[in-house]
């Protein structure tokens, strides 16, 4: 198993994919668990409805303006029904992904023998103090296999990125795909900030959203997993091409969330501009507009000043934008498991007939200011 670092990639190990890829990828296989659905249709369709499931946390209390005084003080967040709330670290990470994997194959029809040539490429939560002491590296693959009663895959990968991991994982599967590497490749995202020691890091940098501090998130928890493989090969198995993936981008930010500055705005258009076709004043380059657009924005006000700074930067491209939409509003943020509950919701609009558009754009952003952007078909 080989770890890859943020940024870095060791030798041996291939790039992500960045920019139009050719062929494109087919993505025939989805599995979501979030606190709206233990199931990708579940999730999307909590979504499409506007229905939330926040409640108050088992047992964190945040801090209150006069912790002297004040009265204690509840914490809205997204916890996946049926996982114990006492469960933390790596234990509720192999829970919430077990629950993922279950989905896509009770719904995609994959089979043990499938994934003798598969990789699995697992995107977990950024590196926090609290996500270190995990020790996830060593410990959350071989768990996770015992769990699911699943052989060790041909080829792993792990990636400590946040928000972007599984879109930069998608760019590695790319990479191997087409070096024939693997035939198939699960990419899989899990993440929770449920647990006390991620959310007195929280607290204490006032990230979290309470009456101390509206300029901050809700925490939520999920997993979701997606199957990529070559369309020639989907077609040739016979398997349902839920969406294309047409291109991804990256960039990072020089300005990440915590310090002094507003965003910049520099990571997140060189991940747009991949996968949008224009330059950086806006003007097209090629390909069409980009009514229906899919994001990890969580009610912080620095993301959606970076959002603002899109808008104006990109102008008549964005301009047409009839739909965004950002479903932490109805689970809170997951984090790493982000990208793909997005997905779900782009497969199942389009397979129940409610899509914006044929295209759509994805963009999400971590906390040590990675930016990464994928343009899909359906």
């Amino acid at each position: 198993m080989t770890s890859l670092p943020p940024r870095a990639r060791p030798g041996g190990s291939p790039a992500p994919a960045h920019g139009v890829l050719r062929p494109p990828l087919a993505i025939t296989g989805l599995g979501v668990a979030t606190s709206v659905g233990l199931g990708a249709a579940q999730t999307a369709a909590s979504v499409r409805a506007g229905l939330a499931n926040l409640h108050e946390h088992t047992f964190f209390l945040p801090t209150t303006r006069d912790p002297g005084w004040d009265d204690d003080e509840p914490l809205l967040c997204g916890a996946v029904p049926g996982v114990d709330p006492f469960l933390s670290g790596p234990s509720r990470l192999v829970e919430l992904a077990a629950l993922a994997l279950q989905d896509l194959v009770s719904t995609s029809g994959l089979r043990r023998r499938d994934l003798a040539s598969a990789a699995l490429l697992v995107a977990l939560p950024g590196l926090d103090d609290a996500v270190r002491a995990w020790g996830l590296d060593a410990l959350f693959v071989p768990d996770l296999l015992r769990r699911a009663g699943l052989a060790p895959f041909p080829t792993t990968r792990v990636l400590h990125a946040g928000q972007t991991g599984m879109l930069e994982l998608a760019g590695v599967a790319a990479s191997l795909l087409q070096a024939r590497t693997v035939e198939l490749c699960l990419v899989l995202g899990v993440d929770s900030y449920l647990s006390r020691d991620r959310l007195d890091l929280l607290d204490g940098a006032y990230r979290l959203r309470t009456t101390r501090n509206v300029d901050g998130f809700l925490p939520g928890e999920g997993a979701s997993v997606l199957a990529l493989e070559p369309r020639s090969r989907a077609e040739a198995r016979g398997a349902e091409v839920l969406v294309s993936l047409e291109a991804l981008g990256f960039g990072d930010e020089p300005r990440p969330i915590g310090g002094d500055r507003q965003s910049s705005g520099a990571g997140l258009r060189e991940a747009l501009r991949a996968v949008l076709g224009a330059d950086a004043g806006g003007e097209a380059a090629a390909g069409g507009a980009a009514p229906w657009v899919f994001c990890d924005l969580n009610g912080e006000s620095y993301r959606c000043f970076e959002w603002g700074l899109m808008m104006a930067r990109f102008g008549e491209r964005l301009a047409s934008v009839r739909r965004l939409v950002h479903p932490a509003d109805c689970f809170g943020d997951i984090g790493a498991a982000t990208a793909g509950a997005l997905l779900a919701c782009v497969a199942a609009a389009s397979r129940r007939g409610y899509a914006t558009a044929r295209e759509a754009t994805l963009f999400c952003a971590s906390d040590g200011g990675r930016r990464a952007a994928a343009r899909v078909t359906c």
